[in-house]
């Protein structure tokens, strides 16, 4: 998507920041509208407001405690 490759420096990370661009442009969200929607993502959180910066911090979290959840059920499941 919009990640520049100097950030991503596996397949891995790429397809992560990827996947963190996607949840954090969604609608539902509202983080990231109007114009600044079309920008690179690093652009728009160095140049977003400090609430929507704390709001998009918290979501990533959240999001990467789900797939830390996830990946240890999966781990936990292919060892039975």
């Amino acid at each position: 998507m919009n990640a520049p490759q100097s950030i991503c420096g596996t397949r891995a990370d790429q397809a992560l920041f990827e996947d963190l661009d996607d949840f954090l442009r969604d609608d539902r969200f509202g983080l990231f509208t109007g114009e600044r929607r079309e920008r690179p993502l690093m652009e728009i959180i160095l140049g977003c407001e400090p609430a929507h910066y704390r709001r998009a911090t918290r979501e990533v979290q959240a999001m990467a405690d789900w797939l830390k959840r996830f990946a240890e059920a999966e781990l936990e499941t292919e060892e039975v």
